[in-house]
């Protein structure tokens, strides 16, 4: 399986919804959420609030490349991240975004982990929000797209951004090496 990654925040403890009775996609992706803070709970980092923007973003990015059979960050359809969130009205100086083709959460979130770019995107502290997106490919494989931001707040719903356009090639910061299995 191929997958490709690239990549202070005030703590935000957001309470995901539930999952939904029956699993789906919908609990597969609050699922891969959970983990990740989970994760970033254990490595003292602010947990990601669920945003429901990006939450839409990831999931159409998930059905596009379930669809349309192809394995990159910029979409036929869709463009870059960055992109997308520029058509919603979104200006943000930080988004980062993982892809993982795996049968479950878990082992999406294994492998995401084992990947130095993508460990980066899940522990890189200055993200404040994150999208889960998930759909199926083929028998018992499912795409997950986690789609990452720093997104501001004014107030609720209403996006603090003056015009400020994300750089493609992000930011780099180091990423401490993992002592143990996450």
């Amino acid at each position: 399986m191929r997958m490709v990654g690239q990549g202070g925040a005030p703590v935000m403890h957001s309470r995901l919804p539930h999952p939904l009775p029956g699993g789906g996609e919908d609990e597969l992706a609050l699922r891969l959420a959970a983990t990740v803070n989970e994760v970033r709970r254990r490595c003292g980092l602010a947990l990601l609030a669920h945003d429901g923007l990006l939450a839409r973003l990831a999931r159409a990015k998930a059905r596009d490349i379930a669809a349309l059979g192809y394995w990159d960050h910029r979409s036929p359809t869709l463009g870059s991240p960055a992109e997308a969130l520029q058509r919603e009205g979104v200006w943000t100086p930080c988004v980062g975004e993982n892809l993982a083709l795996a049968p479950d959460p878990e082992l999406a979130h294994r492998m995401l982990m084992g990947s130095l770019e993508h460990r980066f995107n899940i522990l890189y502290p200055h993200f404040t929000h994150l999208g889960v997106g998930v759909a199926a490919r083929g028998a018992g494989r499912w795409v997950f797209v986690e789609l990452f931001a720093h997104l501001p707040v004014a107030g609720r719903g209403s996006y603090a951004y003056h015009g400020f356009r994300g750089s493609s090639g992000g930011l780099r910061v180091p990423v401490p090496p993992m002592q143990q299995p996450l």
